[in-house]
């Protein structure tokens, strides 16, 4: 019986600096709106703030992306996890690299502004491998009242 306490500890001391909290799951910690053009970027950096546009985002199942073309879009970089927790506060717009990103993707906003889509790709965070390679998510008028409160819809190039 000790042994087999031993080595439960023991697996318990392993596994969990290892686990991911479930508040990391629930949103990144950062979110870079970029265009095409290096212009300008937009960073939102509040996690809370995160929390609410992924929630105001429900997942869609894929369409064409036939649909996509011709529609106005904005460029966008997810950063999950506890390495850019600590330093979601201090880094600028312009050193984040999307390339680093832990998603990367568009969001697509319909011609009359009304409606909008997530396209997102890229699962590099440990814990987002258990989704597709790609997820569509449609965006509701709580999102794009965020996106537009931060300026992001200024930032829209055509596919």
């Amino acid at each position: 019986m000790m042994r087999v306490s031993t080595w439960l500890v023991a697996s318990a001391l392993i596994l969990l600096p290892n686990a991911v909290p479930a508040r990391e799951r629930a949103a990144p910690h950062i979110i870079l709106f970029y265009s095409d053009r290096p212009t300008r970027r937009i960073v939102m950096r509040t996690w809370r703030e995160n929390l609410e546009l992924m929630q105001a985002m429900p997942a869609t199942a894929p369409r064409d992306t036939a649909e996509l073309r011709g529609l106005s879009y904005v460029n966008v970089a997810l950063y999950w996890g506890s390495p850019w927790n600590a330093i979601a506060d201090t880094i600028s717009a312009e050193r984040l690299d999307p390339s680093h990103a832990s998603q990367r993707g568009r969001v697509y906003f319909a011609a009359d502004a009304s409606h909008a889509i997530m396209v997102l790709r890229g699962d590099d965070a440990d814990f987002l491998r258990e989704f597709p390679r790609e997820r569509w998510y449609d965006m509701g008028s709580a999102g794009i009242a965020m996106l537009t409160r931060h300026g992001v819809r200024s930032l829209r190039s055509v596919r």
